[in-house]
């Protein structure tokens, strides 16, 4: 069995981790951009899978990647989907591949609206973003909060993520 990391450049991280449930397979974002080779496609090429050179992509800092322990295959493209370049997806949690909940580094302006780095937003993956929860509506003290993990179990009822999950001090 192969890990994510067993393939990634000397001081490159995995910031965020998910799962797909379509493909059954982990999803990742990573700290810096980073162009990855797909490590064992052999098997795929010789079945007629793939043709020419051998796969490989570039994964920005704010895209997810999914991993099927011999190809790395894109999964959400941020850019794409209006995410500046110089955004760093923290955290990221896969409800289906149009059903995105991620938090950023940073504050981003998104689909008319800005973002704090202490929200979780979902992201449709055609460049819709709708916010989901605010931390600092939770409690004033998460004002300064930076979302570094999600997870949530699906499905739930859109609007009410979270409900009941937080006590204030």
């Amino acid at each position: 069995v192969h890990r994510v990391s067993d393939f990634l450049p000397e001081g490159v991280n995995v910031d965020a981790v998910s799962f797909d449930p379509v493909r059954n397979i982990p999803v990742v974002s990573f700290d810096r951009t980073v162009r990855l080779r797909s490590p064992f496609p052999a098997k795929r090429f010789a079945a007629g899978e793939y043709k020419g050179a051998i796969p490989r992509i570039t994964v920005s800092r704010n895209d997810l990647v999914g991993f099927d322990g011999e190809l790395f295959l894109p999964f959400f493209d941020a850019e794409a989907a209006g995410v500046p370049a110089s955004v760093n997806l923290n955290a990221a949690h896969v409800i289906s591949s149009s059903f995105i909940l991620m938090s950023f580094d940073t504050a981003v302006a998104l689909d008319g609206r800005v973002f704090q780095d202490h929200q979780v937003v979902s992201a449709d993956g055609a460049g819709g973003f709708t916010p989901v929860l605010d931390l600092a509506e939770v409690d004033d003290s998460w004002q300064s909060a930076d979302v570094e993990a999600l997870w949530e179990r699906a499905p739930f009822p859109f609007g009410v993520l979270f409900q009941d999950s937080f006590e204030s001090p």
